[in-house]
């Protein structure tokens, strides 16, 4: 059976400076190290900080196509990798919780769910925001809060005046969700406005604890700017349309 013709390859990607030996990013590194060092021990110990960079400057400039050994394999090992510390960090900060939480009925350490949920939080935002769909994730994430919301108010209220005037704003950002797959920009600069608004109000002037803030920052603000965000994005196709794509490829 006749393949269908690919096009012209697409052209190799430039990388934004040049390319950087091993030699010279290991000089680098070992510069940058002691210039941390004499810092944390002549001005401040908070300074050892910096240290950390050490870890993270080689996947960096990876990812920026400023080393010479930026490659498939590399690349592959690298991602592979950072997957693998990715879960079994999630693994301790979950057992941890878990443990004080739930067994030791304690409040679980702040460090130990700072580590869950954020590295939680990033991993499920780069997943959407290379997604395909952006628009429909960004519509999901505004329908699952502004509805939880909804329900909260109606459970606390009942259906009185009360939960009427507690519950438009979140009518407003269900609303805004709909109108997203008409006005999609319009509607993301809405729940984006509304979840500033809201990280305003309950998070920034609040004088809750660190675990009341921390839990309302979780379950309102963060879910509604992601949302609008998502929604500004430029949608990136379906992936329906990717796996038609890729059946005819195979034909």
């Amino acid at each position: 059976m006749r393949k269908r013709s690919r096009g012209p390859a697409a052209p190799a990607e430039v990388p934004f400076v040049k390319p950087t030996s091993t030699r010279t990013l290991i000089v680098g590194l070992v510069v940058y190290a002691v210039v941390f060092v004499l810092l944390g021990v002549l001005v401040d110990r908070l300074l050892y900080l910096g240290l950390l960079g050490l870890a993270f400057a080689r996947p960096v400039l990876r990812e920026f196509q400023t080393l010479e050994d930026r490659d498939e394999r590399q690349m592959h090992a690298s991602y592979r990798s950072s997957h693998i510390a990715f879960l079994v960090a999630m693994l301790i900060a979950g057992i941890v919780v878990v443990k004080v939480g739930v067994l030791d009925g304690e409040e679980p350490p702040q460090h130990a769910l700072l580590i869950l949920t954020v590295a939680g939080f990033v991993k499920f935002a780069m997943l959407q925001v290379h997604s395909r769909a952006r628009h429909l994730a960004g519509r999901l994430v505004a329908y699952v809060t502004g509805g939880a919301w909804l329900l909260f108010v109606l459970a606390s209220h009942g259906f009185s005046p009360m939960s009427l005037v507690e519950g438009l704003p979140f009518l407003a950002v269900i609303g805004s969700a709909v109108a997203s797959r008409f006005w999609p920009k319009v509607a993301g600069g809405i729940i984006l406005l509304a979840g500033l608004a809201t990280l305003w109000f309950f998070v920034i002037a609040s004088n809750r604890g660190f675990g009341q803030q921390y839990s309302v920052l979780l379950l309102l603000p963060l879910p509604l700017v992601f949302s609008g965000v998502l929604l500004l994005l430029p949608e990136g196709g379906s992936d329906d349309a990717h796996v038609e794509e890729a059946v005819d490829d195979a034909a």
